[in-house]
């Protein structure tokens, strides 16, 4: 066999083992005997599972310290899970956790808080690594996204970073998680009704006819506080507003 042939089976035959679909022993089988070992070449398996383990946990941080406070934790079967679903490819780490928040929310018996902390903090990843330029006004759904929980998700998820308990009670909250417009910050704000239409208005995205009626003076004012706070990149004066039919 050619150093090239002898290459393509071994790729062709490491990845069922490195994801622990198929035992060391029959990788021997089709490619020889390892030196080092029978249980040597498995203990590779184990390696990637730990390392699969620990990314998702450095991008869910408060959903892993969620989910392992559970008696009996979900988190070692959802990762196990994960990984068959969506088996690792390409070099960067955050593609493997890119469709984790989707697949959890797929899972029965996850609440819908958790599903959404899994959403909120893979969109802080999202905006924080997000490019710089792009056509979208004002970076809309790529540094910065809005988003509707069912309950106060940053909050959930700062207590989940310090290690306190969330015992409140669920209220809904509507969030811009976005990468500061000058500082690169990683942030989220809270917005007010009238910053919303704002954003809206900014954005160039349709809002009702009565909405589209608000004073300028006080849009323009709720945009000016979006600026200072880093959502909008640039502050333009007495945009025209698109109103839904």
């Amino acid at each position: 066999m050619n150093p090239s042939d002898a290459l393509t089976q071994f790729f062709a035959a490491m990845p069922a083992m490195l994801l622990a679909r198929t035992p060391a022993a029959a990788v021997e089988a089709r490619l020889g005997p390892c030196p080092s070992g029978t249980a040597n070449l498995g203990f590779y398996a184990t390696l990637v599972r730990r390392n699969l383990d620990k990314i998702l946990r450095d991008v869910f941080p408060a959903v892993a310290a969620r989910a392992r406070a559970q008696t009996p934790s979900p988190w070692a079967a959802w990762v196990d899970g994960y990984a068959a679903a969506h088996p690792p490819a390409g070099i960067d780490p955050n593609g493997f956790a890119a469709a984790f928040p989707s697949w959890l929310a797929d899972q029965a018996g996850v609440a819908a808080a958790l599903h959404e902390l899994a959403d909120y903090e893979w969109l802080r990843v999202l905006s924080y690594h997000a490019p710089d330029h792009g056509p979208e006004p004002h970076g809309l759904g790529r540094r910065l996204f809005v988003r509707h929980y069912t309950d106060d998700v940053p909050a959930i998820a700062a207590a989940a970073w310090r290690g306190a308990p969330w015992r409140e009670s669920p209220r809904p909250t509507t969030v811009l998680v976005y990468r500061h417009a000058s500082t690169a910050a990683s942030c989220v704000h809270r917005p007010a009704p009238l910053e919303l239409v704002a954003l809206a208005q900014r954005c160039g995205t349709p809002v009702p006819a009565a909405l589209a009626a608000l004073p300028q003076a006080q849009l323009d004012a709720a945009a000016a506080r979006l600026h200072r706070r880093g959502v909008l990149e640039t502050l333009e004066s007495n945009p025209s507003i698109r109103s839904e039919p």
